[in-house]
């Protein structure tokens, strides 16, 4: 699964109704809405509320842009959310009158394909998206106490702590199967069912007793009926409220690093131990004199600790685009964890700074944990979702949680903790989470907050602001598409189109060496749409001339050598008359790159392609802010098993390296941008592999073994499409290592699918 469109929560909807599905111009949108304070003061007690619509139709790349954002309504503060369903009731209308139809809507792009221009427009709303509190207002949902998981509802394991004065949520190992060997031996074996996840008929059928929208709460945890259910299509849904990834991830990682740290470490923690029977070289010591101890917790990092660990992460380097600048935030010596982190920071502090700098920190355990962890939620926020996986990742999610059982106090238990093992479920459902998760939100609510001029009318700023900002990209988008030779003509804009290159600076123009003229003509050649039939001539003449004899074979010509002499040979034949109708034909673009280029080139250091930023490694290694000099790439490549093995099997091979010159070639009738590249040797068996997988599930590569480049048959020159973007963390316990970590810029969405294992 890739996109929204591809998930069953989807196909249900097509199912379900399919005069809905017949015509794909029909609105699918997603709810969501969050509390800002509209004076960037986080003392302040003021919240409004946006309640924001995603349009599904369009592709993930422009949906969550602020011009394609729906504003649907602004509920005012300071304290407007126990009213939340009295400010939604004009949008379910709506909702309900696009659910009925609305005619006579004009669609001036698809006439070209057959469709009428004037048809009527339907839309469905199929879900919405909350942190974990609006979660619960939407819903009509507490979410905390004893019943804090409408999935789980009942059957919710927990566990009230009298020291902690809380609920725990612990004992999942009940989600794992009954067969398996963590649910533990003998009379501690866990022997209860797997929750089962609760359904709208569920809470149909056993809440019958829900009056005017409200009930008095109970045990259930459902205090009242969402005004959403007036929906006419609502309860046939299959997913109605999503948990938000964002904020779980960001919750969890603030709540590990506290209990790394210490911050939680106190004597109340360490007396819920006792009284969960839990870690007993931890529990509270008594002295001769009366007093109490607390031995040191094999979780809190030591104060050295603490300073290298914030020490490697400041030492890490991101691409431009990737993350924030951390080393502002960790200095060199800082023993405390910053607290002005956002949230896509403890996202990539979870999935690549903790896995890639906790190494010999803390207890092998706790750094299993912590990995398995890291490794759980790159797969959750991963672009591509293969449905084979979905059962297998369920059990590593529980599995996970287990782990963290063993290693971490109660107290870190809460119930952000306990919605990560819902996660995988919701994947299953609706899909990859870059749709549906709160970054887009959290964006957009930055916009509508520089809006706030009138700080006694806050809401109003924002929806005139908002009105503004809509009315300008409309008005600029059409601008945009007129044709300036014709302004009554409109120009066809091809949204997928690629974004080109674009090189940065004045450029230096340098003298090509012969080698360097042999590697870039003898790769040109070999990459060339137009040498495609030529290849295949040239490999069937080499292996006629290998023979089958045992002898070693003469020398055969290079592809460049031998394209000479076949352009000299054809014109030879054709003027004496011969038949030359079985040769592939030599075109003129053909003769110009068998000509190969000039002997000068222009020398860049800096380009943009694809959304991504490109920067040669000297530059880099001047300690500037980013690292924008890694390059990966996936080439098929002719290899032997073993020494002794005399037959050639072709694979696919990742190569890693990092980007040297960005030279613009002369051809005389056209130029072409390739990329030198100095690459790692990419070695996997063997007794002194160079890449292997790291015991945290990452990728690492041996940076010393530098693959040649002064022989006319190495490769260091490539395209700029051939290659993606990467960048390296130094190993703090092998500094000949790195580990290689790609990066595919958050435009940028898998929309094609060749695999069968991918719905």
């Amino acid at each position: 699964m890739r996109l929204v469109a591809d998930s069953p929560a989807v196909a249900h909807i097509e199912e379900s109704w399919p005069e809905f599905a017949r015509d794909p111009r029909h609105v699918r949108l997603g709810l969501a809405s969050d509390g800002v304070s509209p004076y960037s003061i986080k003392s302040s007690t003021y919240s409004t509320w946006p309640v924001a619509l995603m349009n599904y139709n369009i592709p993930p790349w422009l949906a969550t842009k602020k011009g394609f954002i729906i504003l649907a309504l602004i509920i005012p503060g300071p304290k407007q959310t126990t009213n939340f369903d009295v400010f939604l009731q004009p949008l379910v209308e709506e909702l309900s009158q696009l659910w009925q139809g609305v005619s006579d809507v004009f669609d001036g792009r698809t006439h070209r394909i057959g469709r009428d221009r004037w048809f009527t427009l339907r839309g469905i709303m199929m879900w919405t998206m909350h942190d974990y509190p609006g979660y619960g207002i939407v819903f009509g949902f507490q979410t905390k106490g004893y019943c804090a998981c409408p999935t789980c509802a009942v059957d919710l394991p927990y566990s009230w702590s009298y020291q902690l004065r809380k609920v725990v949520y612990m004992e999942f190992s009940t989600f794992l199967p009954l067969d398996h060997p963590f649910r533990g031996v003998g009379e501690d074996r866990n022997l209860d069912p797997p929750p089962v996840a609760r359904t709208m008929d569920w809470w149909e059928n056993t809440w019958m007793d829900v009056q005017d929208g409200r009930r008095q709460q109970d045990e259930s945890g459902l205090r009242r009926w969402s005004i959403l259910h007036q929906l006419p299509y609502w309860k046939h849904l299959q997913i109605h409220h999503l948990l938000d990834p964002m904020h779980i991830e960001a919750n969890v990682v603030k709540s590990l690093i506290k209990h790394l740290f210490g911050e939680k470490d106190n004597v109340r923690s360490r007396r819920a131990n006792e009284e969960f029977n839990v870690h007993p070289d931890t529990w509270m010591q008594i002295n001769e004199d009366g007093s109490e101890t607390m031995p040191s917790a094999p979780w809190v990092l030591r104060k050295e600790e603490r300073k290298v660990l914030c020490q490697r992460i400041s030492k890490i380097r991101f691409p431009t685009g990737f993350g924030s600048y951390l080393r502002k935030a960790f200095k060199t010596d800082k023993t405390t964890w910053p607290s002005d982190l956002k949230s896509h920071d403890f996202h990539i502090l979870l999935q690549h700074a903790l896995p890639t700098c906790l190494h010999g920190l803390a207890t092998p355990q706790l750094r299993e944990a912590v990995y398995d962890l890291s490794k759980l939620m790159r797969w959750v926020c991963s672009k591509e979702i293969h449905v084979s996986e979905i059962p297998q990742m369920e059990i590593f999610a529980a599995e996970t949680l287990v782990k963290l059982e063993r290693v971490l106090p109660p107290s870190f238990f809460d119930s952000q903790i306990h919605l990560l093992v819902h996660l995988v479920r919701e994947i299953s459902i609706c899909g990859p989470v870059h749709s549906r998760w709160m970054y887009w939100l959290e964006r957009y609510m930055k916009v509508i907050k520089d809006d706030v001029r009138q700080r006694a009318r806050p809401e109003g700023s924002m929806a005139e602001g908002h009105l503004h900002r809509e009315a300008m990209f409309f008005c600029s988008t059409i601008l945009a598409q007129i044709d300036p030779t014709s302004p009554l003509l409109f120009q066809e804009a091809d949204d997928a189109a690629e974004i080109p290159l674009k090189l940065i600076g004045a450029g230096t123009r340098r003298t090509l060496s012969l080698t360097e003229l042999d590697q870039i003509h003898n790769f040109v050649l070999h990459n060339s749409v137009l040498m495609e039939s030529w290849i295949e001539w040239y490999e069937e003449e080499k292996r006629t001339a290998a023979g089958s004899s045992r002898r070693r074979p003469a020398p055969f010509p290079h592809l460049r050598e031998y394209m000479r002499n076949m352009q000299v040979q054809l014109v030879e034949k054709e003027a004496a008359g011969e038949d030359i109708s079985q040769y592939p034909s030599i075109d003129e673009d053909l003769r110009i790159l068998i000509r190969g280029p000039t002997t000068t080139a222009t020398s860049y250091n800096q380009c943009w392609h694809n959304g991504r930023h490109f920067r040669v490694r000297h530059l880099d290694d001047k300690k500037l802010r980013t690292a924008d000099c890694g390059v990966m790439g996936t080439w098929t490549q002719d290899f032997r098993s073993s020494g002794h093995d005399q037959n050639l099997e072709r694979a696919s091979m990742a190569y890693y390296g990092r980007l040297e010159e960005i030279l613009e070639v002369d051809f005389l009738d056209f130029t072409q941008v390739l990329f030198s590249c100095r690459w790692y040797r990419s070695q996997i068996r063997g007794p002194r592999p160079t890449l292997q997988m790291d015991e945290s599930g990452i990728q690492r590569i041996k940076t010393t073994q530098i693959l040649p480049v002064g022989r006319l048959s190495d490769e260091p020159f490539c395209y700029p499409s051939l290659v993606e973007q990467c960048f390296y963390v130094e190993c703090s316990h092998d500094v000949d290592w790195s580990f290689v970590i790609p990066y595919i810029p958050r435009e940028r969405q898998f929309v094609g699918s060749d695999s069968s294992a991918a719905i």
